[in-house]
């Protein structure tokens, strides 16, 4: 039954951005259907989704009890697969206090579960409830694993806007529990606790990080809006850590900020495996032109991913007297690196492969698709709709071009 919850629940969450719920939300219905439905797109938005999926991850990788993990993925399940099917989900009352028992479960994964579930959901009478398993003490077993719930209780908290409960956050920040400390960032950052930046910041210190390498810090400056005061520490992070992703979202941050100043010390990543890619992407991004050659050569990668990351920064930049070594890519050895030859051709306007390229990337530009967004990072965003109308301005001019050299020739043969 649990891994079917869990695929049932991956499609249903993911699917369902894209279902009407029988009647605009706007249309209130008799009796607990419509608190039902409204309750139902709560959970919709890509930050909720990202939350669940991840708390299905933990349930069912941590969870003990197997009983209690099955019974709150089923009554998530249920009640949003009812939803949204237009059937009887019963009373988002009913549903948000039958999760609310769960708080009280004795395992920590399905509390803090529950917890962000109610988060979610927004109901502020729930906050009390959920602020407990602040106070919840560590196991006296070193070797037990370590309290989650306090974390998620505390993201719970802010979902729901209780600021009641800053200061205690604050307190989390200074955890030894490397969950508290991330639940506590997060949180802040949602709250947009400005005050309490620097405290926060202090996580990005070495003797402060401990042996977990953690971006929640970078994620909660930013979220608060000061990120610029602490792009010297986002540079710092580059570096000074053993975790990719954290190397990932400091670098993207600094693009989002147009740190451009911090570009050297990027371009350092170019030489270190599981950071080149990001580190080329980043500079393209950036306009760092003066990198050009060093990017280029990463298109001797033996890693295709890698590959792909270059073809993507040498296009955005418009790299054009490598356009002859970006085509040889078109025929690239792994299958999933051609198409990438092809939309960097497409940004770089490379007139030359116009047949060839464009009715490969046509279904990119019908859908608005921007290649490879997943490659990128949440802070890329406003760069990547700029990206995307530039793909499609070229991709208008080179199919433009083409049919007028197309009508050109046919009449050369009638004459």
């Amino acid at each position: 039954m649990r891994f079917t919850s869990v695929v049932h629940l991956w499609l249903l969450l993911l699917v369902s951005v894209m279902i009407t719920m029988g009647q605009s939300a706007s249309q209130k219905e008799p009796g607990g259907s419509w608190e039902a439905k409204q309750l139902a797109l709560r959970f919709q938005n890509p930050r909720s989704i990202n939350l669940i999926t991840s708390e299905m991850w933990a349930l069912t990788h941590a969870g003990r009890l197997k009983d209690e993990v099955d019974e709150s993925i089923e009554l998530l399940v249920t009640f949003l697969d009812k939803a949204s099917k237009n059937e009887d989900a019963g009373s988002a009352k009913e549903f948000k206090s039958k999760m609310a028992a769960f708080l009280n479960s004795k395992d920590d994964i399905v509390a803090g579960f529950a917890a962000t579930v109610l988060g979610i959901s927004g109901d502020l009478s729930y906050a009390r409830r959920i602020a407990k398993l602040l106070d919840k003490e560590e196991p006296p077993n070193d070797q037990a694993k370590p309290i989650t719930s306090r974390s998620r209780a505390a993201v719970a908290l802010s979902l729901m806007g209780a600021r009641e409960y800053v200061p205690k956050l604050v307190l989390m920040l200074k955890s030894r529990n490397n969950y508290d400390r991330m639940g506590a960032a997060v949180a802040l950052g949602q709250f947009q606790a400005k005050e309490h930046a620097n405290e926060v910041a202090s996580l990005l210190r070495s003797e402060n990080r401990g042996l977990g390498d953690d971006d929640s810090p970078i994620y909660a400056l930013m979220e608060m809006g000061v990120g610029a005061a602490y792009a010297a520490d986002f540079a710092k992070m580059l570096h000074n850590n053993f975790d990719t992703e954290t190397t990932k979202t400091a670098a993207f941050a600094l693009v989002k900020l147009g740190a451009k100043e911090y570009k050297q010390d990027i371009a350092k990543l170019l030489g270190q495996e599981f950071r080149k890619g990001d580190a080329a992407k980043v500079l393209a991004l950036m306009g760092a032109t003066e990198y050009v050659d060093q990017i280029a050569n990463l298109l001797k990668d033996r890693n295709g991913l890698i590959r792909t990351d270059a073809l993507l920064a040498l296009g955005i930049m418009r790299a054009t007297k490598y356009v002859p070594q970006v085509a040889k890519h078109l025929k690239d050895p792994e299958v999933y690196v051609p198409i990438y030859a092809a939309y960097a051709l497409v940004l770089m306007e490379a007139d030359r492969y116009a047949d060839q390229i464009l009715p490969e990337v046509e279904h990119l530009y019908r859908e608005d698709l921007f290649l490879g967004e997943h490659r990128f990072h949440p802070f890329a965003e406003d760069e990547i709709k700029k990206i995307k109308n530039r793909f499609k301005e070229s991709f208008l001019r080179m199919e433009a071009k083409r049919e007028r050299q197309k009508a050109a020739g046919e009449c050369m043969t009638v004459f």
